[in-house]
């Protein structure tokens, strides 16, 4: 298979683009702290309920209401969706949809080759769960 090169352009392209981004309990309380809150202000503030969890939303025509300048203020405590894009598997499994991604993010094809296993250890990192949601 060909070389699945990345190297972030901190462009903020892929805090711009509409969904939602998964906090786990974990990452809830992470982000929490960074911002000196409460999981509960966090929570109100920032996240809606989901059925598969608390998440913030990103609208069409909007970005993450932490992408500031194109720069993550919340860059420590980011949540693992975040830290591990590109490497999403439903993205970087298929070399087709791999270059296809490129199109939004200018990151793709830049940077370092990952290996085999270094990828297969984002996506596990990406595919892992807190089961308190």
């Amino acid at each position: 298979m060909s070389q699945f090169k990345f190297g972030c352009t901190q462009c903020g392209k892929c805090c711009k683009q509409p969904g939602f981004v998964l906090f786990d309990s974990d990452e809830q309380a992470k982000a929490a702290g960074f911002l000196n809150q409460t999981v509960d202000v966090f929570r109100e503030a920032f996240l809606v309920e989901l059925e598969e969890g608390w998440a913030i939303e990103v609208e069409a025509g909007h970005a993450c209401p932490f992408l500031l300048d194109d720069a993550c203020t919340i860059q420590p405590a980011k949540p693992k969706q975040c830290r591990t894009y590109p490497f999403w598997p439903e993205i970087s499994r298929d070399w087709k949809t791999w270059l296809f991604e490129a199109a939004h993010c200018p990151g793709i094809g830049q940077g370092r080759a990952y290996s085999e296993s270094e990828r297969r250890a984002l996506e596990e990192e990406f595919e892992s769960t807190d089961e308190n949601y």
